[in-house]
């Protein structure tokens, strides 16, 4: 069994969403009402509205057609993955990627929900490194001016495919 079908058949949809990159992103993950803020604890309500959130969608989300326009492309709104059914176990697994170690010690907020990090980074990784990353997850979709950058993970390895804008 690949690394990449871990998640069960019963998969969601879900999309990360970076809700400082635009006003009314907010506000469309309040719409969708199926979302946390990635961030644990009680938030300032203005802290709250800046925050990357999870939110759990349908195919035919609002939200997700948002993150997928020209707009969303061009302002890299979030990202999208296919993942287990359980928001919470999504929830958790994608909290332990949120900070990053640099090389001279320092600890920084790392930007996973941005397809423009998120994009090359992927690409960057080892096997092993790459694991934690599809632990919960069979399919992240990058939505990037050029197109949607697509990544799977199986016993060969990373698989990218861009399905054009």
């Amino acid at each position: 069994m690949s690394v990449a079908r871990q998640t069960p058949q019963d998969a969601a949809l879900y999309c990360a969403v970076d809700c400082a990159a635009d006003q009314r992103l907010y506000g469309a993950v309040l719409q969708a009402g199926r979302g946390t803020a990635l961030f644990a604890g009680e938030l300032h309500p203005d802290l709250a509205e800046a925050t990357p959130h999870l939110v759990q969608v349908d195919q035919d989300s609002a939200l997700l057609a948002l993150l997928a326009s020209p707009e969303g492309r061009a302002g890299a709104f979030g990202c999208v993955l296919r993942a287990h059914p359980h928001m919470a176990t999504v929830w958790r697994a994608l909290r332990k990627h949120l900070l990053a170690r640099m090389p001279d010690g320092r600890v920084v907020m790392f930007r996973f929900f941005d397809p423009r990090v998120m994009a090359p980074y992927l690409g960057s990784l080892t096997p092993s490194e790459l694991a934690p990353w599809f632990a919960h997850v069979s399919d992240w979709w990058l939505p990037l001016p050029d197109g949607t950058w697509h990544f799977t993970l199986s016993d060969t390895g990373l698989s990218r495919s861009v399905i054009p804008a």
